[in-house]
């Protein structure tokens, strides 16, 4: 076997301490933390098993020093890893839950505010800035893109909401879970942490509520003899019609359009279309059959409001 090791693991960053046990527990297996890379490339070299406690700390301000911050935890015991967005990585002999950098709930406190300012404040820019206006944009506008990929990007922001959203509450609550030992008698304390929270829960109805919105639809069909008819106040799916048609035969269609996006799309049974078309305007249309078969005739909308006739002639 090889002297060296590279173990992919993420950890986000309310996962410090979970981070911790994993170099530990890596240690006492024989493998000692060297380095880490983007994505969770962790870097281990051989070494003897031992009981090793790793501690990280977020201090910018101390990195600007690094002579002086460095040697106030050498004179404590503890060796200098390396350092990765922020972190620095410490070591020494000894028990992981015996062995810590910070002592008392002040410290540890303190530790949580400036992961929150040096980390968690970016991420709130980027979610009220980017993500949250991009959510609203790809959830109830409509692009000159296609229907599909439209759909694609509103579905990836909603994610991309709710892992962030996700990622909030768990900093939340690693903030609370320490702050309560320094600051739970304070009446600001308690108000502050039910505003955070009463946030969250708002994050979290608002995004359900833009997904089913952006999702929901109205429309009535009506099949005549001859008419195929969809009347939609809002469509945001895709309605199908199989029609048996002859060579020669015409499909008509005429869209009286109000808002939003129509794909139309004709493909015979089992086999590519032979006629798409998207339209935000109204129009009249048609396509003729060049031979006989099963046609799928399929009508997709998004944040569609519009009447469709559809003819065969």
């Amino acid at each position: 076997m090889g002297n060296t090791k590279t173990v992919f693991k993420y950890f986000t960053i309310v996962q410090q301490e979970q981070e911790e046990r994993f170099l530990s527990k890596m240690h006492a297996k024989g493998w000692k933390f060297e380095s880490v890379h983007l994505l969770g490339f962790y870097h281990f070299s051989r070494c003897n098993p031992e009981e090793v406690s790793y501690k990280l700390d977020y201090n910018q301000e101390g990195l600007k020093n690094k002579n002086d911050y460095f040697q106030m935890f050498s004179d404590c015991g503890w060796e200098h890893i390396t350092d990765f967005v922020g972190y620095s990585y410490f070591r020494k002999t000894g028990k992981a839950d015996e062995e810590d950098i910070f002592n008392d709930a002040e410290s540890k406190f303190d530790l949580q505010k400036r992961v929150y300012t040096g980390r968690v404040i970016p991420l709130l820019i980027i979610y009220f800035c980017i993500l949250f206006p991009q959510l609203l944009r790809t959830s109830f506008g409509v692009s000159t893109t296609s229907i599909k990929m439209d759909n694609i990007f509103a579905n990836i922001f909603t994610v991309l909401n709710v892992i962030y959203l996700v990622m909030f509450s768990l900093f939340i609550f690693q903030w609370h879970k320490h702050e309560k030992n320094v600051h739970s008698d304070s009446k600001a304390y308690l108000a502050k942490y039910i505003v955070l929270y009463g946030l969250i829960i708002l994050g979290f109805v608002s995004t359900g509520l833009i997904y089913y919105h952006s999702h929901k639809s109205t429309y009535e069909i009506k099949d005549t003899d001859g008419v195929y008819t969809v009347d939609a106040d809002t469509l945001n799916k895709s309605l199908s019609k199989t029609y048996e048609l002859k060579k020669g035969d015409i499909i008509d269609f005429n869209i009286k359009m109000d808002k939003g996006f129509l794909h139309i799309d004709i493909s015979p049974e089992e086999k590519k279309s032979i006629f798409f078309a998207d339209y935000k305007n109204s129009k009249h249309d048609n396509f003729t059959i060049k031979e006989d078969g099963t046609y799928n005739f399929m009508i997709s909308g998004r944040h569609l409001k519009s009447k469709i006739d559809v003819k065969i002639k």
